[in-house]
């Protein structure tokens, strides 16, 4: 696999972990259990208290973008 082929099926599945991290925060707020898993992460040492999913989604997505980018950026001749 080429460095470009790596970066594209990497970029896909940083959407793919972005939109399943997402979809956990909307499950878990709707349910009311944001605020047992913080607990459960502070009370046990996992993780960091003030970890935000969301962000955490958005900066998958981000890197996503990027990865695309770069994958799809024409090489520059050399001379």
């Amino acid at each position: 696999m080429d460095r470009r082929a790596n970066r594209t099926a990497l970029a896909r599945e940083a959407r793919r972990i972005a939109e399943e991290v997402e979809g956990l925060y909307i499950q878990l707020d709707q349910v009311g259990a944001l605020a047992r898993v913080r607990h459960y992460m502070v009370t046990h040492q996992e993780g960091v208290p003030q970890f935000d999913m969301l962000q955490a989604a958005k900066a998958l997505r981000c890197y996503a973008g990027v990865l695309s980018l770069i994958a799809s950026a024409t090489g520059t001749p050399k001379g």
